[in-house]
């Protein structure tokens, strides 16, 4: 399972590559690609199969001989390579247990690297990227709106009355006239005085 909600997995014999999306803007993440060395071990092993399949071959169609090897050998021997080229193929094209695992640990491995670019919002539980974060109430940018910062102990203390972490009253209120009013105002709304 992905930490994020959605992902994208492009890992091919060759190797692994994913692709993260953020929980609330489908912003992606990419990964780098992670080379497989069981793939590469397969994909070697098919061209040096088909190398000696098609130079037996090629031997043959010409009737070319080999001292000490007779014609029908040499065709034998060719179709032989060609046969186990085609066999180690099928069973890597497959992916093998071995690839599986390098798999699963380039998955664990790139989803810990991924997580870097991501903060988890404490409030919705969502993984949102740089672009849909508030740095300064550690918050996605949905939830921030609705929390209010805390004037005592500046932290977010939540959407009702009071902070959620210190117990302090979260409504503020105007010096001049005594209206309360939100956190992000910079004037009263009822007699028009600077708020700081």
């Amino acid at each position: 399972m992905a930490f994020t909600k959605k992902f994208d997995d492009n890992s091919t014999e060759q190797g692994f590559e994913f692709v993260f999306y953020c929980d609330i803007s489908s912003e992606p993440v990419r990964t780098k690609f992670i080379e497989s060395k069981a793939g590469n071990k397969a994909e070697k092993t098919r061209v040096i199969g088909k190398g000696i399949s098609l130079g037996g071959g090629f031997l043959k169609s010409f009737g070319v001989g080999i001292p000490g090897v007779s014609q029908s050998d040499v065709g034998k021997d060719a179709d032989k390579a060609g046969s186990l080229a085609d066999e180690l193929s099928k069973k890597f094209g497959k992916m093998s247990p071995q690839w599986h695992k390098e798999h699963d640990e380039a998955f664990e491995f790139t989803q810990n690297d991924a997580k870097q670019s991501f903060n988890q919002c404490p409030i919705c539980n969502r993984w949102a990227c740089s672009h849909c974060w508030d740095g300064q109430k550690k918050l996605c940018n949905e939830d921030a709106k609705k929390v209010i910062i805390c004037p005592k102990c500046h932290q977010p203390g939540g959407t009702g009355k009071f902070c959620n972490n210190c117990g302090a009253p979260l409504t503020l209120k105007c010096s001049k006239c005594g209206a309360e009013y939100a956190e992000d105002k910079k004037f009263c709304g009822e007699c028009g005085a600077a708020l700081s």
